[in-house]
């Protein structure tokens, strides 16, 4: 069909274009009872997700976009926003990792 004339062709896939920009900071939650994903927060290695992934585990396995493995430590839990609840982890052993993770 023919794209709204306020969509040009180079807007036509906007999800596939937020997808490849944001990409680089999706990551694997792996816990003892599950997979679950999260996004790199900032460069300082937090990285957040919903609770229901952490289900309670107080260390996971986070696997990068490049292929990665650190091991991430649940820091606290967020609750009583409209959205899902969200668990904060620092994954990185070092600060500047987190940003080169997300390039």
């Amino acid at each position: 069909g023919a794209l709204h004339p306020c969509v040009g062709p180079a807007l036509a896939e906007p999800a596939a274009a937020v997808a490849t920009a944001l990409g680089p900071a999706v990551v694997q939650i792996e816990t003892g009872k599950g997979l679950g994903s999260g996004f790199i927060y900032d460069a300082s290695g937090l990285i957040m997700t919903a609770s229901h992934v952490t289900d309670g585990a107080q260390t996971m396995d986070i696997r990068m976009a490049d292929g990665t493995r650190v091991t991430g430590t649940l820091i606290g839990v967020v609750g009583g926003s409209i959205f899902a609840p969200v668990a904060e982890f620092s994954a990185l052993s070092s600060p500047g990792a987190a940003g080169a993770s997300m390039r």
